[in-house]
């Protein structure tokens, strides 16, 4: 079975009145990430979890928290400080010297000063708590894992079926490509006929044209590697483990098998003006509807588009005084998208289309700020006063158009014959 790369896991754990609570969540990264969250005075068990976790999980960027809460009676004790009320018995009794006054210091008052008595937290025994840790972090792992392979089972049937219908595509273009060269015959004797009106025709010429026209249309060798990919990735699915890698190498090889569909359709190009010749196709095909536009042909519809985007900021600090700062920041943003669409002439005759468009925004902030800090005795004065700029400017450009004189070389919008829309807008503000 395969494991998804995202997943979730939540365990809470309390024993001798400690209570560990342990959730782990994932997203897809190449190599294993953890990053773990957890109390201060747990920092020393991080390399036991880290190898607990390898356990468990090999790939993905990790994220754990631990929260620990101790409700036993012994982890606080009391210490009393002997050198800090020393300190303020002689300091006592030198004011009452000093200012003539009653040295009337008494035991309960003096325990009741700052830092005579403290509250000190017990270290407790890492052996026990690593018993209670443990137990939660391998709980919470079971339930991470258990939701990977859920979710990995769902990928894995949507996999199969889109590799599926991979080969639905593969085996209806292995059947349907001799019709295409019976065709391409047929049509070729009729033009000769046409052409040669009552002459004789060559036979020998017309099986030359059609087998140079035959060995240009070959895709054998292409469908054949295309479908032993597909095979291979239906293997690794149902193999499962992890199948990363092996997927992703056989996909970039799948490449190659759209270029091969890409090349199918530039030949019904050729042969239709865009349109496929479907009396040449069987009509009881399952897979195929008529009133679908022809898939082959989208492969070489124009959808294109173009993103630049910057950001940046620049600041300035003095200390004119040490107590006044002043600091001078500038921020500037700016974003350009591009778009060019081109749809070609759809199997029924309809119109082939195009649109561009072009978007500029760009936006400026220029803030000031005078810092105030001065301490005066046990308090802290500090006051701020300050200034934003910022300007805005954005320009958008759209036109379209319609009725192209071809699919393939006249298809900037100057060539076409029907223009629908052509707008613009610039707009700026402070």
């Amino acid at each position: 079975m395969i494991k998804s790369m995202t997943g979730f896991g939540r365990c809470e754990v309390m024993e001798h009145e400690r209570k560990f609570t342990v959730e782990l969540k994932s997203v897809n990264h190449r190599y294993l990430d953890v990053n773990i969250k957890m109390p201060k005075k747990l920092s020393f068990f991080e390399s036991a979890i880290r190898a607990l976790l390898k356990e468990y999980i090999h790939r993905g960027k990790v994220d754990v928290f631990i929260s620990y809460e101790d409700y036993t009676e012994e982890n606080f004790a009391v210490k009393y400080n002997e050198d800090v009320a020393a300190a303020y018995l002689k300091y006592l009794k030198q004011m009452s010297e000093r200012f003539g006054l009653e040295n009337d210091i008494r035991t309960s008052a003096l325990s009741r000063y700052p830092e005579v008595f403290t509250m000190e937290e017990q270290s407790a025994d890492e052996k026990e708590l690593w018993v209670i840790l443990e137990k939660a972090l391998r709980d919470a792992c079971g339930q991470f894992v258990e939701s990977r392979i859920e979710e990995g089972k769902r990928l894995a049937a949507d996999l199969s079926e889109k590799l599926n219908g991979m080969l639905q595509y593969v085996d209806y273009i292995e059947s349907h490509a001799p019709a295409i060269l019976a065709e391409y015959r047929r049509r070729l004797e009729e033009k000769v006929r046409e052409l040669l009106a009552d002459k004789q025709i060559d036979e020998g010429r017309i099986i030359t044209e059609v087998t140079i026209y035959a060995d240009k249309i070959c895709v054998d060798e292409e469908t054949v590697r295309l479908r032993s990919h597909i095979e291979a990735t239906k293997a690794a699915v149902e193999g499962g483990g992890s199948i990363g890698y092996a997927v992703d190498a056989t996909k970039r090889k799948m490449g190659y098998g759209k270029a091969l569909l890409k090349e199918l359709a530039r030949i019904t190009v050729e042969r239709g003006c865009g349109r496929l010749e479907w009396a040449c196709l069987d009509w009881n095909q399952p897979s195929i509807d008529f009133y679908t536009k022809n898939p082959l042909i989208e492969l070489l519809d124009k959808n294109d588009s173009d993103s630049k985007n910057f950001n940046g900021n620049a600041f300035i600090e003095y200390d004119i005084f040490p107590f006044l700062k002043f600091r001078s920041t500038l921020t500037a943003t700016y974003s350009n998208i591009n778009s060019d669409l081109f749809t070609r002439r759809s199997y029924d005759g309809g119109n082939n289309s195009g649109s561009q468009r072009d978007t500029q925004n760009s936006v400026i902030m220029w803030d000031n700020l005078l810092t105030f800090y001065k301490t005066m005795g046990i308090h802290d004065l500090t006051a701020m006063i300050g200034q934003s700029l910022e300007r805005q400017s954005s320009q958008f450009l759209y036109a379209a158009g319609s009725n192209y004189p071809d699919d393939d070389i006249l298809t900037n919008l100057g060539s076409a014959a029907t223009r629908s829309s052509i707008n613009s807008n610039s707009r700026s503000s402070s």
